[in-house]
């Protein structure tokens, strides 16, 4: 998870946005990998919490960057900075309500990571539509 602080890229110009798209396909793989190491020692117990914690520096970072890249026009730096955070939150309430449900029991703490998640794509979009 500490990849994603390598992956903000505050700068709006085109290469920086190049670079972002890349660094988010490289967290995607790397969560990917983790959640499939995580998978290996579970002694056959899968989480598809788990499994899909690539999507989201996929979807929510990468797809994002690449539009934006296409689509050229200047955003609140806060946006991808809140965008980044929220595929942070994300990742790592995916991650460990996958340890939970591997392990077999519940927590209803994990809910905070949804939440505050879903508040941080929102005021990622927020600031993503005010533009400059």
């Amino acid at each position: 998870m500490i990849f994603f602080m390598w992956a903000d890229k505050t700068k709006q110009t085109g290469q920086g946005r190049q670079k972002a798209v890349w660094h988010y396909a490289v967290a995607a793989v790397i969560n990917t990998g983790l959640a499939l190491l995580y998978e290996s020692f579970s002694h056959g117990v899968i989480s598809l919490v788990m499994l899909s914690i690539g999507l989201y520096p996929l979807l929510l970072g990468e797809l994002v960057e690449a539009l934006l890249l296409r689509q050229g026009q200047d955003r609140y730096p806060w946006s991808d900075r809140l965008r980044l955070w929220a595929v942070c939150t994300f990742s790592t309430g995916g991650f460990l309500q996958g340890v939970l449900e591997i392990y077999g029991t519940q927590s209803g703490l994990l809910t905070l990571y949804w939440v505050a998640g879903a508040v941080l794509s929102a005021a990622a979009l927020i600031c993503g539509l005010t533009r400059r």
